[in-house]
């Protein structure tokens, strides 16, 4: 069972990765939406991607780290209000965690579905409110404004989680298949033998000639020097 708010040597490799990352995507590769300083950024998909893959801690680090030396870099500091916010949406993306096992090979329809929630949600908290409450609390912004810019942002990082977050879950999850296969899922089925058998116990391995598959009950249950003596005996057989 996942803990949610572990932290492990391979949470904090990730965690330096991720923001490393962030930063990079969320000062070059971005697209302008008309709004004023709001932007559609690739950077949250990525966010969020390592967000369901090593827990809320890791997904809120990579967030917060990423925006705020980005508008360091880039503005000469941080706009903390927007920076907290990012923060709190890879944040409530992480908190899918315990509920996927992309890790194991396993990303389905429902896990699609339990994933788009929560960023949604994310998305919603982060940009809807928080974002637009610390503006006008810490810089005096106007109202309308901040909240437009607010919903327009939560609108544009739901569909970058939605397409790049999803899509990236997707292909690592089939770089992992068979990781959570039981090892007895992988043996021969097994079936009722046709030919001629050999029998030890309860495992049965037909003799059969080339189109009887070699068939075993209890699956995986001979040892590997009856597991030759079986291929061997099948071999003559077929002669």
């Amino acid at each position: 069972m996942k803990k949610l708010f572990e932290f492990k040597t391979k949470t904090i490799v990730a965690t330096g990765i991720g923001a490393a990352l962030f930063m990079l995507l969320f000062m070059y590769v971005k697209v302008p939406t008309g709004i004023p300083e709001t932007d559609v950024q690739t950077a949250y998909g990525l966010g969020s991607f390592f967000a369901a893959l090593f827990g809320p801690i890791a997904g809120f680090l990579i967030a917060f780290i990423g925006h705020a030396i980005s508008d360091a870099v880039q503005y000469g500091s941080p706009w903390w209000s927007w920076v907290v916010a990012s923060g709190i949406s890879c944040f409530i993306v992480g908190l899918a965690y315990p509920r996927l096992k992309v890790d194991e090979g396993v990303f389905g329809w429902k896990d699609v579905l339990t994933f788009n929630i929560f960023q949604i949600l994310a998305n919603v908290v982060a940009w809807i409110v928080v974002a637009p409450v610390l503006d006008i609390v810490v810089y005096g912004e106007p109202a309308n404004l901040v909240f437009t810019q607010g919903a327009v942002a939560a609108l544009w990082n739901a569909i970058s989680m939605g397409v790049i977050g999803t899509l990236l879950l997707f292909l690592y999850s089939k770089t992992r298949a068979g990781k959570g296969t039981p090892a007895r899922a992988r043996c021969p089925r097994s079936e009722e033998p046709t030919d001629r058998q050999l029998s030890r116990g309860s495992s049965t391995v037909s003799l059969g000639r080339s189109n009887s598959p070699i068939i075993v009950h209890q699956a995986c249950t001979l040892s590997p020097k009856e597991r030759v003596r079986a291929f061997i005996a099948s071999s003559l057989a077929r002669i």
